[in-house]
């Protein structure tokens, strides 16, 4: 490697606790790898799209970053040309289902990434007479924004390349090394007013999530790496999220994420717990349209104490989400490490992408293949909501050798009641 042709930029705050999170749980660093597949028909330009992608990997710097040490800390290496240039990969795989665990089994573990491997790969599989395209890319350079961005670029330097003109992309402000730099400078005076702000929000918190474990019979069994619980919303529920979040002026997940908070305390038998919330995180022009982990967590407090009714405490937390935006620009990370750590509850909105994380090739049809990976799962419980018009969709993920099987189904079922009947929210033994 020719070092005059890198740039070393600090770790974002992301980075930095994501590959803590590998140190400390070594399969996550396989399982946050990103593995899409594509089957490809028609007349596909190969050398175009071979150059598109080598075009895609230049515009984004975030697709040349390796992990580096310099000094006794880590940096981003940001090389100056694609360090895994596209190929037609000579894959042992002789149908779909078997390229597919070859590719699984080719993500990144914790040694790969120190040893500076690439983080972005795209290759070309001739498999049982079909052509498929494959990327895999590791969550340290890229959110699920980010992808949206790769799979839009990618077609348009691919169009661009076949008609021999210049691609139709919008000017990037940042690089994500750039962004990573400017958060760490930044920081320095943001976490004068960050830290007390964060500080009151989670006084008092207990700072533990405690679920309710499995019996140790079936914590000993064999259990699968992690499972799924889904609610469909019912239709009146729905429509009364709906009437809620317009009186009260809110968006429709706030009504849900504070439905979502009663009852996993409910569940956990206490009257206080802490949510965090997936952001983009993407407040400037400078980084709207590029690749790379900016996405942050929004903390949000539902406290019972003290509130009178369900309405009450949905006012509660839209004036506590309108108070965090002046501190917005401020990463949740060293805000926890400040505030020493406190757990909290994922419930994240899922974004209906509207097709937008679909890949579409002039002249090809592109089908995506899904690809389900058994990885073990380190959050013990996450809820994903998601509008699936005309209503909403609640996915909870769980692992069940830390969690009872029960809890999701009873999450749930509470989630149901508080909508359906939300004047009586804060009855007495509703939270014991």
């Amino acid at each position: 490697m020719n070092l005059r042709d890198v740039e070393h930029h600090p770790l974002s705050f992301q980075q930095e606790v994501e590959l803590e999170r590998y140190r400390r749980i070594p399969y996550c660093a396989a399982c946050c790898n990103e593995v899409r597949l594509y089957r490809l028909e028609g007349e596909i330009d190969r050398a175009c799209l071979s150059l598109a992608v080598d075009d895609l990997v230049r515009r984004h710097a975030a697709l040349r970053t390796t992990m580096g040490s310099r000094g006794s800390g880590q940096v981003q290496q940001v090389h100056a040309e694609p360090q895994d240039p596209f190929r037609t990969s000579a894959s042992p795989a002789d149908d779909v289902d078997s390229l597919a665990h070859v590719l699984l089994q080719r993500r990144h573990t914790m040694d790969d990434i120190v040893d500076g491997r690439p983080l972005f790969r795209a290759e070309l599989h001739d498999v049982a007479g079909c052509v498929f395209l494959s990327i895999t890319i590791s969550h340290l350079v890229y959110d699920g924004l980010s992808y949206v961005i790769i799979v839009r670029d990618l077609a348009e330097l691919y169009a661009a390349r076949l008609t021999g003109r210049p691609a139709a992309l919008p000017p990037l402000g940042m690089s994500y090394g750039e962004f990573a730099q400017l958060q760490r400078n930044s920081w320095r005076e943001l976490r004068h007013s960050a830290v007390p702000f964060w500080a009151s929000i989670v006084s008092g918190y207990t700072g533990t999530v405690r679920w309710p474990a499995p019996p140790p019979v079936q914590a000993a069994s064999p259990q699968p790496a992690r499972r799924h619980h889904e609610l469909a919303l019912p239709a009146d529920c729905s429509a009364r999220t709906l009437e809620l979040a317009r009186a009260l002026r809110v968006s429709p997940f706030t009504v849900l994420l504070c439905a979502t908070g009663v009852a996993v305390s409910r569940v956990m038998r206490q009257r206080d717990v802490l949510l965090g919330t997936q952001i983009a995180n993407r407040n400037t022009p400078a980084v709207q349209h590029a690749v790379g982990f900016f996405s942050d967590i929004r903390l949000t407090r539902v406290n019972s104490l003290g509130v009178r009714s369900f309405d009450d405490l949905v006012v509660a937390v839209r004036e506590d989400w309108r108070a965090a935006e002046r501190h917005r620009d401020a990463s949740i990370d060293p805000v926890l490490e400040a505030l020493g750590g406190p757990e909290f509850v994922k419930v994240d909105m899922g974004v209906d992408s509207n097709g937008n994380e679909d890949l579409t090739l002039p002249g090809v049809r592109v089908e995506e293949i899904p690809i389900t990976a058994p990885d073990p799962y380190y959050r013990k419980l996450k809820v994903m909501w998601v509008n699936q018009k005309p209503g909403y969709v609640a996915h909870v993920t769980y692992e069940p050798s830390a969690v009872d099987h029960r809890v999701p189904v009873e999450i749930t079922e509470q989630i149901t009641g508080i909508l359906r009947n939300p004047g009586t929210c804060f009855g007495t033994g509703n939270i014991r």
